[in-house]
């Protein structure tokens, strides 16, 4: 599984790579309450919670588990979110999180479609999945 997986990947404004302990997640994105209401995780009530949360990833990177992608800009190589990439059996399930500043600057679309070539060019894999919750949608559209 692992070599399906690069350690980096690079779009036009993205870098992908695995999480280190010194990532700014806390201040980028992880405390904010408008990005996690419809996560399965609350905000983050310290950054000692975000430190475990990034330990967690390097070990799931590590034991092949899941491969959690910090994706920094190519500009400036600050965190502007998370993405992660979770492989069972011949799929792939992603999951994502991106701190509010970047919102509505399609950079999650460039971000899923560079993660799927990168788990579709192996040979074992062959369904890239993501689930959303049609309230966070639906939240967007305005009512009449």
């Amino acid at each position: 599984m692992a070599s399906t997986f690069p350690a980096h990947i690079e779009t036009e404004r993205l870098i992908f790579r695995p999480p280190v302990p010194q990532d700014a997640v806390f201040a980028a994105y992880a405390q904010d309450p408008a990005v996690s209401r419809f996560m399965v995780w609350i905000p983050h009530k310290s950054i000692e919670v975000t430190h475990q949360f990034i330990a967690s990833c390097i070990a799931a990177w590590h034991s092949n588990a899941a491969f959690p992608y910090v994706l920094t800009g190519k500009a400036n190589s600050r965190v502007v979110g998370m993405l992660d990439a979770r492989p069972t059996e011949y799929r792939v399930n992603i999951g994502y999180v991106l701190a509010q500043a970047h919102w509505g600057q399609g950079l999650m679309p460039e971000a899923i479609r560079a993660l799927a070539e990168a788990a579709l060019s192996g040979l074992w894999l062959f369904r890239v999945e993501a689930t959303r919750l049609p309230e966070a949608v639906n939240e967007s559209i305005p009512s009449r």
